[in-house]
């Protein structure tokens, strides 16, 4: 096991830059954009359609991996997703006790608040291992699309344990239940939504690279 941590170190040598003011500034506005992002989708799901709040990840998959993978991509400091989605959970703990413990009361325990943010943890924690483990420097592209495939199998099924445990009566919730309901359909859709996502996010990220090298070799001619 030692060993495999040095090879997966030695061969993704020069991709991982370290943590800086700049760095740490703009993932603070990743942050706000995966938290306005959920935000509107869960306003959306929860106050617009009452019946179909929970299954509104299913929806909002595609831009939160699109956002996520351009701040790692093209910040390349370790641990970006985790802080991303992390911050996001720890914010959202005093929201799920005023909503799910209070006032709608389906939480089992207040403790389900601070389940959901390690919840969120584990949503980035899938993104930063994943991709580690796949050594972006040797091919980016390709450890990307895998990364957010993996990334996204387990943001859908973190999803369903947290619905499964945290609630009183589990999936079946209302709202929650429809998590498994459309799930048939809905589980593969999000799937590649998720990697259709984070493809875009790289995209992305690497076109504006391009541009700015390209940029700062005109102004030195």
């Amino acid at each position: 096991m030692k060993e495999l941590v040095i090879l997966n170190q030695s061969q993704n040598l020069g991709w991982y830059k370290p943590w800086t003011k700049r760095s740490f500034g703009l993932n603070i506005i990743g942050f706000m954009l995966i938290a306005v992002l959920t935000f509107i989708f869960t306003v959306f799901f929860d106050i617009i359609w009452l019946d179909i709040g929970y299954i509104y990840i299913y929806f909002v998959l595609i831009f939160l991996m699109m956002v996520t993978y351009f701040f790692v991509v093209n910040l390349k400091t370790k641990g970006t997703a985790t802080f991303l989605f992390g911050i996001n959970g720890l914010l959202g703990i005093p929201i799920e006790l005023i909503i799910e413990w209070q006032i709608e009361n389906t939480l089992k325990s207040p403790g389900g608040a601070l389940y959901w943010a390690l919840i969120y943890v584990g949503y980035g924690l899938s993104i930063d291992l994943s991709l580690w483990l796949l050594k972006p420097a040797r091919n980016e592209r390709k450890a990307v699309l895998i990364s957010s495939l993996i990334s996204s199998i387990s943001i859908i099924l973190l999803s369903i344990l947290a619905g499964a445990t945290f609630y009183k009566t589990g999936l079946s919730v209302p709202g929650v239940d429809d998590f498994l309901t459309h799930g048939y359909f809905m589980i593969p859709y999000s799937i590649i939504q998720g990697v259709m996502g984070g493809f875009l996010g790289w995209y992305i990220a690497n076109y504006l690279c391009e541009k700015g090298i390209q940029r700062k070799n005109l102004i030195m001619e």
